[in-house]
């Protein structure tokens, strides 16, 4: 999930929810592979920006003056949330012996 807070009000909302599956494809299957749920919420993540810069009175969003550039509105965070370690090119892999290591 993603979600956001405002600092005026200390408000979180929900942005983006999304459950997913670590299955994959088999054989002639059609299912898509890329159904994982941190991968869904980023797809609606975007689409939720893409909401907000078309919106003219965005609270999320603000044009930048010189071209067709947006930032994140003062004041505006967002989070990602997963209740498991993600999977993919998410994964995080410590190497042994990396030199630096203690």
């Amino acid at each position: 999930a993603v979600v956001s807070t405002q600092s005026t009000g200390g408000t979180m909302s929900v942005v983006t929810m999304a459950t997913g599956t670590k299955c994959v494809a088999r054989g002639d299957s059609y299912t898509v592979t890329d159904s994982h749920a941190e991968v869904l919420a980023l797809r609606l993540f975007r689409l939720f920006l893409l909401h907000h810069a078309a919106d003219r009175d965005s609270e999320v969003l603000s044009r930048v003056p010189a071209g067709d550039q947006f930032t994140v509105s003062e004041g505006v965070q967002f989070h990602f949330f997963t209740s498991c370690v993600p999977c993919g090119d998410a994964t995080i892999v410590i190497k042994e012996g990396v030199e630096g290591d203690e």
